[in-house]
């Protein structure tokens, strides 16, 4: 064999091989840009009720979430009376969507039968809420600090109808721990009051729910994984 033979079937055999390398490798990426990417689960977020409100629309399925009335306070107690501007609760719902759609698709109060089978449906009622009192947080020690709470109820639909998931009460509160001190720290509380209640305290209530569930919802798939 000559050497011009010997160079024309070295040549032929790598042309050969690169061929078959191309082909295996386009055949890989077409078998997985085939495969459809997961699809993220849907939350649904319910405008939450308050104990002693009238329910709304919006709300209906989170007057469940009230404890021992289903929604309905049979002898309410002007005492005890829980009143919670619209706002806060507008506020509660924006900030958990906020949270929410990082890593999940997110409708907020849907019609109850466009919500997917498997979509995680979010529902709470306020338990407590109390914008505290702005002249006794001049005291510090959390005199005076308002305060926040939630009992939530999380379901999955299934079909027609809803399986419970998850349960759990969430309460925050806003305060000063040390009083101001001077001028300079009495003018610094009285900006930082002005935006110090509970819409400060929705934020913080919505970001501890949303937690809770991821927390809950991590730690039930690890024991369905486990066995």
């Amino acid at each position: 064999m000559t050497i011009r033979s010997v160079f024309v079937a070295t040549l032929l055999t790598a042309i050969a091989i690169g061929s078959a390398s191309a082909a295996h490798t386009k055949a890989r990426s077409d078998n997985q840009s085939s495969v459809a990417p997961p699809q993220r689960r849907t939350a649904v977020v319910f405008r939450f009720a308050v104990e002693t409100q009238p329910v709304t629309d919006a709300a209906l399925l989170s007057a469940k979430a009230c404890p021992q009335t289903d929604g309905v306070n049979s002898s309410p107690d002007a005492t005890t009376s829980i009143s919670v501007d619209p706002k806060i609760l507008n506020n509660i719902t924006e900030e958990m969507e906020k949270r929410l759609s990082k890593k999940m698709s997110v409708m907020v109060n849907p019609d109850p039968s466009a919500i997917p089978v498997g979509a995680l449906v979010i529902s709470g009622c306020i338990t407590r809420a109390n914008a505290g009192n702005a002249a006794t947080r001049l005291v510090g020690m959390n005199v005076g600090a308002s305060h926040l709470g939630v009992h939530i109820v999380a379901l999955s639909r299934i079909g027609d109808g809803w399986a419970p998931t998850d349960a759990f009460d969430v309460k925050v509160k806003g305060g000063d721990l040390l009083p101001p001190l001077g001028p300079i720290g009495l003018a610094a509380h009285a900006a930082k009051d002005t935006r110090q209640g509970l819409s400060t305290e929705a934020k913080k209530l919505a970001d501890q729910v949303v937690k809770k569930l991821a927390k809950d919802m991590k730690s039930r798939e690890q024991i369905a994984k486990n066995g």
